[in-house]
């Protein structure tokens, strides 16, 4: 008999997080509430499918048309930094040679062929750097 048991939604495991990691209630409900915010402004997309042009005109939608303090600016952006560094970066980890690449792509600034091109020679594990050929 098949489950008809939906895992949580968004919303709900951003709370969970936040209590997991032992936020006051106050700061969870205010960084939910900026969430809410953030994914009206821009037509309840999925911030997976969002990035930084987003977040950029939401903080200004927030000075410009809200008129709000930059203290208030702050706590949504940190609300939106938690929800994209804690929540979104482990929903996009991968396994395997494709998760080392866009790990790569992503925290070092390599280009793709650049990253494709690595070879175990380039690797200086001592002065824990690498060799780009061609870049």
């Amino acid at each position: 008999m098949a489950s008809n048991v939906r895992p949580p939604g968004l919303l709900q495991r951003y709370r969970e997080e936040l209590q997991l990691r032992h936020y006051t209630r106050r700061t969870v409900k205010s960084h939910v509430h900026w969430l809410r915010r953030f994914l009206r402004l821009h037509g309840l997309r999925h911030p997976g499918t969002m990035g930084s042009a987003e977040v950029e005109a939401f903080l200004t939608h927030l000075a410009v048309e809200g008129q709000v303090s930059a203290s208030t600016q702050n706590q949504a952006l940190a609300a939106l930094l938690f929800l994209y560094r804690e929540l979104l970066d482990k929903d996009m980890e991968l396994e395997g040679t494709p998760g080392l690449v866009v790990g790569l792509l992503y925290g070092s600034g390599l280009r793709l062929m650049e990253a494709l091109r690595l070879r175990v020679k380039d690797l200086d594990f001592e002065r824990r750097q690498w060799l780009v050929r061609d870049g």
